[in-house]
Formats: C-alpha cells, sequence, structure tokens
C-alpha cells in the first residue's frame, strides 16, 4: 500500500486543506479543490493509497462543519476498491 503523509496543522481553511490533499494524493493539474472534486479523483486512484494526516485538528476546530464533509468524503472511498485509509494522527510532544 502507498502512503502518503498530510499535515494541516498551519490552516484553517478547508479550500487550503483541500489544495494539501489533492498535492498529497497526486491528483491531477486540473483537480477543482472543492468536495466534488476530492470525490471524483478518489475514485480514480489506480493503486491501494493511505493517507496519514496529522494537524486535522486545526480545520476540526475551526471549521468542524467543512472538517466533517472532508471526512465524508475520505469515509466513503474506504469502502472501495483498490483500497484507501485514512488515519488521523494525534499530535506528538
Amino acid at each position: 500500500m502507498k502512503t502518503v503523509r498530510l499535515d494541516t496543522a498551519d490552516t484553517d481553511a478547508r479550500e487550503e486543506v483541500l489544495a494539501r490533499l489533492g498535492v498529497a494524493l497526486g491528483f491531477p493539474a486540473h483537480y477543482g479543490r472543492n468536495l466534488d472534486a476530492l470525490a471524483d479523483c478518489l475514485a480514480e486512484l489506480a493503486e491501494p493509497t493511505g493517507l496519514e494526516w496529522s494537524g486535522w485538528q486545526t480545520l476540526q476546530a475551526d471549521d468542524p462543519t467543512g472538517f466533517g464533509r472532508i471526512m465524508l468524503v475520505l469515509d466513503d472511498r474506504t469502502d472501495a476498491e483498490p483500497a484507501f485509509a485514512v488515519w488521523l494522527l494525534e499530535p506528538t510532544d
């Protein structure tokens, strides 16, 4: 399984988080940085992929609705093939 890392601790902007998701997951340049585009690009993943997301707490605290919507899209993708998993990492001291 290919594992990619995403760190969003320094931003609470949903659009920036979506942009960084696209970079981390290697989405094409035409990726629209919105929830529909996220779902579309996730559906096109060609190999099993794991996403390790650190700093997610910033978005969750400042935009819980936006965080929840992103998580719904990511979670929906975990039911499809090839395998996709998301790990929400806790901060380390």
